[in-house]
């Protein structure tokens, strides 16, 4: 009889709420594709969830989970400051952690923590490369929020464009919703042939799109990995058809089996769904953790062993390899892809970077 595994789930509560909803089901779907596949010697996942609100509550969070739940490994789905102080208490407490986010104060050193978010600069490099190359811009404008993440990634994505020998540069996206008009107005009168929107509020990206539209005359639009959704599809309708998209699924089957099963999974639960990047991640965490502890048994640091040894696994964000010294796993693989938007269904036109198995 399969032995059980309990994996405790911490999730946000109260922002990023989208990206959240999406890795929750992404690993709920993970646990039922694991108990499904498992045999009599292989481990049942049960994952068990707790919301959290503050990294104030993760002591008393993470000890009902381990303690009173019994939970033997720990899965975020949550925001970098709470994310960095759960990543604090398992290793102070020796238990195994996975989450998405990619911000290095996460691991920082850390053994008992892995991270499968896709580090910005492994992004915008493919971003620079795609743009420069793929629909031969000869100048970029990237259109980002104004927050530290986002500002840093321009100017990650600019310097990489400019790498390229094409001109590239960085419009920041006032906080009033009223400027859009006239920001869209600038870029059009400046004349790149590509725009790069680098933000993730869905209903801004989306007004910006229908002023774009409506003003005529605007070059070719990239969009955030963020807007591969079905709910931005339906914000915009027909207006960003033709339009690209950075994501990190492949969609076809050149796919990996972990990202059909993933596909396979979420049609299941509502055919009406796109799979997302948060989907995968959420999927990809939690199946690691389950390989981790059947490959490796029960112990933590036999786990973080066997994780720190992977290499090449193919998983549903792509590749992922870990070693002692990076924990993160897209670290040395790029997953990037480009989809575009065609009909209301998102079709990957270019893998960019990334090395299909």
């Amino acid at each position: 009889m399969a032995e059980n595994l309990q994996i405790g789930l911490i999730y946000g509560n109260g922002e990023l709420n989208q990206s959240i909803a999406e890795q929750q089901l992404g690993a709920r779907l993970a646990a039922a594709h694991s108990r499904e596949a498992a045999d009599s010697s292989a481990a049942s996942p049960e994952l068990i969830e707790r919301p959290i609100s503050s990294e104030t509550d993760v002591d008393g969070i993470a000890v009902e989970l381990t303690a009173k739940a019994g939970c033997q490994v720990l899965l975020g789905a949550v925001n970098v400051p709470v994310s960095i102080a759960i990543a604090k208490w398992a290793e102070a407490h020796g238990v195994l952690y996975m989450t998405a986010n990619n911000n290095v104060k996460v691991h920082n050193g850390r053994r008992h923590v892995f991270h499968i978010g896709v580090p910005s600069e492994v992004t915008n490099q493919a971003v620079a490369d795609y743009l420069a190359s793929g629909p031969g811009a000869l100048s970029v404008s990237v259109l980002y929020t104004a927050d530290e993440f986002q500002a840093n990634a321009a100017e990650l994505c600019v310097a990489a464009i400019r790498l390229h020998s094409t001109p590239a540069n960085g419009q920041p996206i006032s906080d009033d919703p009223a400027e859009d008009r006239q920001l869209i107005g600038r870029i059009r009168a400046a004349g790149p042939s590509a725009v790069y929107i680098l933000a993730s509020d869905l209903d801004r990206v989306a007004a910006l799109t229908r002023i774009a539209h409506d003003l005529g005359g605007f070059p070719p639009i990239l969009y955030a990995r963020g807007m591969v959704c079905r709910e931005f599809v339906a914000r915009v309708g027909d207006l960003s058809a033709g339009h690209d998209f950075v994501d990190l699924l492949v969609r076809d089957d050149r796919a990996p089996a972990e990202e059909k099963a993933l596909r396979q999974a979420l049609a299941q639960f509502d055919a009406g769904l796109v799979a997302t990047a948060s989907h995968a991640f959420g999927w990809d965490g939690l199946r690691l953790l389950v390989s981790a502890y059947e490959a490796a048994g029960p112990t933590a640091a036999d786990q973080v062993a066997f994780l720190e040894g992977l290499k090449g696994h193919h998983g549903a964000t792509g590749d992922l390899t870990f070693t002692a010294k990076d924990h993160n796993g897209h670290g040395p693989h790029d997953p990037t892809t480009i989809s575009r938007l065609e009909h209301g269904q998102f079709k990957v036109v270019s893998t960019v970077n990334r090395v299909l198995a």
